[in-house]
């Protein structure tokens, strides 16, 4: 888990959690045992806090701290793990989205795709429609157009007069 994580889980979500519930006025023994409880309830076992990883083990705890917390985004996402991927994915491609709006002509080439492959028609239906595995399936396409574009630009011939080179 990354330092970010890290400190939102033991600064931010715990301590929140510990207020909402009234856990914030037991002794720190207390707490303690039941920060391992909870791990334990998500986790299926003993696990700690700095052992967790960067995706799917932190978008379980996180969602049981927020919802803990009295936080209606954690209530959603607990117990729920694809709606953490989903939003990473969801994130993926809006990503890969904005690098493609860079490259020339990506309106042109990727309309079609979107229209053909994935069903995306402007003003009926949207990214957001697809489904967990259609969007995966879109974020891996957009990265493999994405690079293949890239390379046609790079090894596109100048044409002779394009070059600023005076001589």
């Amino acid at each position: 888990m990354s330092r970010a994580q890290h400190d939102l889980l033991l600064f931010t979500l715990w301590p929140a959690a510990c207020a909402y519930q009234g856990w914030d006025k037991l002794p720190t023994r207390d707490r303690e045992a039941k920060r391992k409880e909870i791990a334990a309830e998500v986790f299926g076992g003993p696990k700690s806090f700095t052992k967790i990883n960067r995706t799917k083990e932190f978008d379980a705890i996180k969602a049981r701290l927020e919802m803990l917390a009295g936080k209606v985004s954690g209530a959603v996402e607990d117990g729920n793990p694809e709606a953490g991927e989903r939003r990473r994915v969801m994130n993926r491609v809006g990503v890969l989205l904005a690098e493609g709006n860079e490259l020339p002509n990506w309106e042109n080439y990727i309309a079609p795709i979107l229209k053909e492959r994935f069903k995306i028609v402007p003003g009926i239906s949207t990214i957001a429609d697809l489904s967990n595995d259609e969007l995966l399936k879109l974020s891996i396409t957009l990265t493999d157009r994405i690079a293949s574009l890239k390379a046609e630009t790079e090894t596109t011939p100048v044409a002779a007069g394009d070059t600023d080179n005076p001589f």
